[in-house]
């Protein structure tokens, strides 16, 4: 036997002396060549200097104590072996194991023992001990002798070391956990996602079932971040995390990618209708209101699914077509769900191919300015005109500003594009001049990408100073919606703007959400209603009430307004009855390339 703890005494010395002691004690009643009284001195000599606690014991009183034995537990050696018995050095909850071993070694069932258990002393306080004790004959009567070792320093550092241990695990388990979790919601993250996918395919490739993956993308979560702030915003993201558990199997994965990104991985899926069936109790979740810093809040989520193996037969796939599932739904409008179709690849693959020939197309000279007359509604001539763009794509002509403007937005092309809008449409304007045409306005549409104070400012004075064009013979479009995603901010960078002496036209008029409070702070010079007001006056509904509201609301700010949309005599007629300022439309033009409007001009001038 080995010891398993190093110590001041390690085991092989405790048993060498209990052996010495055991057989010097045995030789007692003797036998030549050692007489009686030369064994007890023998045994009394080796106890007595022993470092150990030496002591024999029968019928549970002690008969021998040695003096490091009675120094263990603060008695006087005469005093522990008259008065002391065994079980009152020994507390309560050890004297079971006291008596189990006692017992072993005086039935004979055990030759010897070794123990460790607390000892109790003689003021009352407890203290560790590792026994090692065996069976003998005394007077005729079976006895127990062993000794004793005081191990309470050995078994603080056990304990100490143990502690450490401990707190070491719990530091790598921390650290793992820190490794495969998001830090704000507690979900799994990007690691760990892949680790449970490609468990979860594993496992489908073997039970023959299904994997579904579910990515969602909350619709409005930049609005309530940049309006309540990012405190808020996380709280609002680890509200939507509880939520998606709960929507969830415990089998079910729920990560967060980053961002307002979520994905769910759902192993042994048996029909698609069960994905489907997690994704709708999510967005019935969603539609719930959350109470982020004292306020109720409203988000909603687009999710795509794609599904193992039909839509992919690993990770990176998988992931890849939900992405384009997702953005299908939002496409859609949003707050809904779209399972992957191979037809979205193939959309994909289109849109990836005109955003690089998006690239090229303003090195190639492939894109162009046509131009939509407003015409006085009162006398009926041309008063300004709108630049629209167009692509003159080299093999599928001209390309709708419908399937690539979005892109431009979307990829952040529009900025430069935008760009070149806006000088050519100046340089246009600035050579009608020039040619003695009529003076005009020109208007140019800005995308809400381009609304940034430190970059559009100083691109309209540039142009305006490239061009020689005279500021108010620029009018510059904000739709509604763009303008009011930051009502706050935008209120200086149009004051700048209207500093600079450009006109000022909110576009889409009434599609937006901006209040009689914002239209009297914003610096404006015009109101575009939108045509889907205007196509709606033939039909002899509440439109027409809703388009006199705004005229009578604009002339009361002294704004301009301009009803574009224009299609037949009748709406005309209503407009020009209302006192609308200016009509733009194909009833009253076409968009058309500048010489087509150069001429139109030349024809106006010449009939004045």
């Amino acid at each position: 036997m080995t010891a398993r703890h190093a110590g001041p005494y390690p085991l092989p010395t405790i048993r060498q002396t209990h052996w010495w002691i055991s057989m010097a004690y045995k030789a007692i009643p003797g036998t030549a060549p050692v007489t009686g009284v030369e064994a007890e001195h023998i045994f009394r000599s080796l106890a007595d200097n022993s470092a150990v606690g030496v002591y024999i014991a029968a019928n549970a009183r002690f008969r021998f104590v040695n003096p490091r034995m009675a120094q263990m537990f603060g008695y006087d050696r005469d005093e522990m072996m008259s008065s002391v018995g065994v079980f009152d050095i020994v507390p309560d909850e050890a004297r079971s194991l006291v008596e189990h071993h006692r017992q072993r070694r005086l039935s004979g069932e055990a030759t010897e023992v070794r123990y460790e258990r607390q000892a109790r002393r003689k003021d009352g306080t407890l203290f560790d001990i590792e026994v090692f004790g065996s069976r003998m004959t005394l007077r005729g009567q079976a006895a127990t002798i062993g000794v004793i070792l005081d191990v309470t320093e050995r078994k603080r550092i056990e304990r100490a070391a143990q502690h450490a241990d401990a707190a070491s695990r719990a530091y790598a388990r921390q650290l793992e956990y820190n490794a495969t979790h998001d830090a704000l919601t507690g979900l799994a993250n990007r690691t760990l996602l892949a680790d449970r996918l490609n468990g979860a395919i594993a496992g489908a490739r073997r039970n023959g079932r299904m994997v579904a993956v579910l990515l969602h993308d909350l619709d409005n979560f930049k609005v309530i971040n940049d309006s309540l702030g990012h405190v808020a915003g996380d709280l609002l993201l680890a509200s939507v995390a509880r939520r998606m558990r709960e929507a969830v199997r415990t089998s079910d994965t729920v990560a967060r990618l980053g961002g307002d990104e979520f994905v769910i991985v759902m192993p042994d899926v048996a029909r698609q209708e069960d994905a489907a069936a997690v994704a709708e109790k999510v967005l019935h979740l969603m539609t719930q209101p959350f109470y982020i810093a004292s306020q109720k809040v409203y988000v909603r989520t687009s999710i795509g699914i794609s599904l193992y193996p039909r839509d992919g037969a690993d990770p990176q796939t998988l992931l890849k077509n939900v992405d384009l599932a997702m953005y299908r739904a939002k496409q859609a409008g949003r707050g809904r769900l779209s399972f992957f179709t191979e037809e979205m690849n193939a959309a994909n693959r289109a849109r990836q191919r005109m955003e690089v020939e998006l690239h090229h197309a303003l090195e190639r000279g492939e894109f162009q300015l046509h131009y939509q007359p407003k015409q006085d509604a009162g006398c009926g001539a041309i008063t300004g005109a709108e630049a629209l763009l167009r692509w003159n794509h080299p093999r599928r002509g001209m390309v709708s500003p419908a399937e690539f403007i979005p892109l431009a937005e979307e990829t952040g092309l529009i900025t430069m594009i935008g760009a070149w809008v806006l000088r050519e449409a100046c340089a246009q304007n600035r050579r009608w001049q020039l040619a003695g045409l009529p003076e005009l306005a020109v208007a140019v549409n800005l995308s809400a990408c381009q609304l940034q104070r430190d970059e559009l400012l100083p691109l309209v004075r540039s142009v305006l100073d490239e061009t020689g064009l005279a500021p108010h013979f620029l009018e510059l479009e904000i739709t509604e919606t763009a303008i009011m995603k930051d009502a706050d901010l935008a209120v200086p960078l149009l004051e700048e703007l209207k500093g600079i002496g450009v006109g000022l036209s909110l576009d889409d008029f009434g599609t937006g959400y901006s209040s009689l409070n914002y239209l009297r702070r914003f610096p404006l010079d015009c109101l575009k209603i939108d045509r889907s007001f205007v196509s709606e006056i033939d039909a002899g509904g509440s439109e027409g009430a809703i388009i006199t509201a705004m005229i009578a609301m604009a002339r009361g700010l002294r704004l301009r307004v301009i009803a574009e949309g224009v299609e037949t005599p009748e709406q005309t007629a209503f407009l020009r009855n209302q006192q609308c300022h200016e009509l733009q439309g194909y009833h009253i033009a076409r968009p058309m390339p500048a010489d087509a409007l150069e001429a139109l001009l030349r024809r106006e001038r010449a009939a004045a």
